[in-house]
């Protein structure tokens, strides 16, 4: 809908009315100007804010391509305004069509979608400005100053027509310099390619570096001079080897500020040729100093995670090998200590009382349990060392269970606790070191009965993997005090212990379940736990029944492994 006292003629079917551009430009105040904008709102709101300041002026409207060559046809405009991007037409076909027909006529680009790069590009096509539409304000003042300097133009053309070649000429050079300096937050220059004397810098100079604009121009090698020293050979032979065949060099470099700082630029250079005229050189300086510092910091940054990363590996490595030294310093004196221990306790050197041999039970139950720690630390070391090695062969993981289950009867009896097998018939023998899987389901079975009050209960099952008929599962169900959810992530960590609740470690170094995990890991398995305080908890491990299968990756997601609820009917061990 077209608003009230809008300066937009618009026919009822959406058409542009005809008119002729005028290619006289006399008043500073425009009388019509010509919109190319495919966008009704935008074109209303543009109209509104001119006619506010123009009341007087008409304003025609096309939004396509044959709507505004036919109003360059019969029209007569003051100036042009066009969008950058419209549907099948592009502002700079535009902009090409009113530089041929009328190159005298203003014409400014009112886009939203105009870079710094798509800007400069515009200008060097021949427009006279361009304004962001989220910038409304600037539109006015960019129109006075196309209209005037169009203005301008005009009169240096009715008084210096025997001159014509070189208005044009300094026209087109004060538009250039001008446009170059607003678009572009840098230093804009010019220089002769020979002597790289500078002819012409931007304001921007004295801004970024304190020099006065006159130094750049009046000092014959002011550039070379105040480039960093480390860099001014690279610099200078860089814009030397502009040539017609390589027109452009974009590099970074620094210069010395009047204050003594380092400022990095980075240098957009071109060569421009005319007939009859020496080469120029032309560029664009842009301040990166910030973005160099950052950068330099986050070099630091790297540089001592780097060294904090060699230190870390380093004491892990003295760390192992003081696990490994350690536990086979201890291990001797202690096998020493334990046999001279059995053979007091069997009578062999002479009668002892009751108390003696109670008290020697515990010294030999304490040797045990010192034993199995540096077992663990032995274990430990080799797993991190890459060491560890499987003795794989095929086996029965049903077998394997009974065995163990049985070994560990003694000690579940001594807390009045029943354990129950649940082992699937017909399960395949599968690839694994058996001594190292029975470690891993050892492992599980003690802590299920130390974590177990008395008179609990303990199941263990053997069955095809839930979803993956290609893998076997163990689970180790008890009814103890269970783990805390947020213990649960690192139960398998290396040295972790439960501090909280009842299910604080009463012995032990926090070894136990790392090795269960990694030794899972090296049969290509995963291991996992679910459990709910004071509910008890389930562990469980899944093994491929084939060698070559992938490894399973470890994950804390047990949902597509979780099985059925324990079945504490299952056949007791007996």
């Amino acid at each position: 809908m077209q608003p009230r006292n809008s300066p937009i003629r618009v026919t009822e079917r959406g058409r542009v009315k005809p008119a002729k551009i005028s290619q006289n430009v006399s008043m500073i105040s425009p009388r019509r100007l010509l919109m190319l904008e495919d966008d009704q709102n935008d074109a209303d709101l543009f109209a509104r804010r001119l006619g506010r300041e123009w009341p007087d002026c008409e304003i025609v409207r096309a939004n396509a391509e044959e709507r505004f060559k036919e109003a360059l046809q019969t029209a007569e405009f003051d100036l042009i305004i066009s969008d950058y991007l419209l549907p099948g037409f592009h502002g700079l076909d535009a902009l090409a069509l009113v530089r041929e027909r009328y190159p005298q006529v203003p014409f400014i680009f009112l886009s939203g979608v105009l870079g710094d790069d798509v800007a400069v590009e515009s200008l060097k096509a021949g427009a006279t400005d361009y304004v962001l539409k989220d910038r409304p304000a600037r539109l006015v003042p960019a129109i006075r100053r196309a209209l005037k300097e169009a203005h301008a133009a005009a009169l240096r053309k009715q008084i210096e027509e025997q001159l014509r070649f070189s208005a044009e000429a300094l026209k087109e050079s004060v538009q250039r310099y001008e446009n170059l300096v607003n678009s572009v937050d840098g230093i804009v220059w010019q220089a002769d390619l020979a002597s790289l004397r500078f002819t012409f810098v931007s304001e921007q100079s004295e801004r970024l570096l304190g020099y006065s604009a006159h130094r750049w121009t009046d000092e014959p090698n002011f550039w070379q001079e105040h480039i960093y020293p480390a860099d001014r050979e690279r610099a200078v032979g860089l814009v030397k080897q502009l040539t017609e065949d390589r027109k452009y060099q974009n590099f970074e470099y620094r210069m010395v500020a009047v204050d003594g700082r380092v400022v990095w630029l980075s240098d957009i250079v071109s060569i421009r040729s005319e007939r009859g005229r020496l080469p120029q050189i032309q560029g664009v300086m842009v301040d990166m100093t910030a973005r160099k510092q950052a950068e330099q910091r986050v070099s630091r940054i790297q540089a001592k995670l780097k060294e904090a990363n060699k230190s870390l590996v380093r004491r892990n490595k003295e760390i192992q090998n003081f696990y490994h030294t350690l536990s086979h310093e201890l291990k001797t004196p202690l096998t020493s200590a334990r046999e001279f221990i059995s053979i007091v306790l069997d009578g062999l050197a002479g009668p002892l009382t009751q108390n003696q041999a109670d008290y020697l039970g515990i010294a030999k139950d304490s040797c045990n349990q010192l034993r199995i720690c540096l077992n663990d630390l032995l274990d430990a070391t080799r797993l991190e060392t890459g060491k560890m090695t499987l003795d794989t062969k095929l086996c029965s993981l049903g077998a394997l269970i009974e065995k163990a289950t049985l070994t560990i009867k003694r000690t579940a009896a001594e807390k009045d606790l029943a354990i129950f097998q649940d082992v699937h018939v017909n399960l395949p023998d599968i690839p694994m070191d058996e001594f190292r899987m029975t470690q891993v389901v050892t492992n599980l079975l003690n802590n299920a009965i130390k974590y177990t009050p008395r008179g609990g209960q303990i199941l263990v099952r053997v069955v095809e993997a839930k979803s993956h008929p290609d893998c076997l599962q163990v689970s180790i169900t008890d009814t103890g005090c269970g783990i805390p959810l947020k213990e649960q992530e690192h139960i398998f960590d290396r040295l972790y212990q439960v501090k909280a609740g009842d299910a604080t470690t009463e012995q032990g170094v926090g070894l136990g379940l790392y090795l269960c995990r990694e030794l899972v890991q090296l049969h290509g398995g995963t291991i996992f736990v679910e459990s709910a305080l004071h509910k008890g908890s389930t562990f469980s491990f899944v093994l491929p029944k084939n060698p070559n299968s992938k490894p399973l990756a470890q994950s804390s997601d047990t949902a597509i492994w979780r099985m059925t609820e324990p079945d504490v009917h299952a056949i007791a061990v007996s």
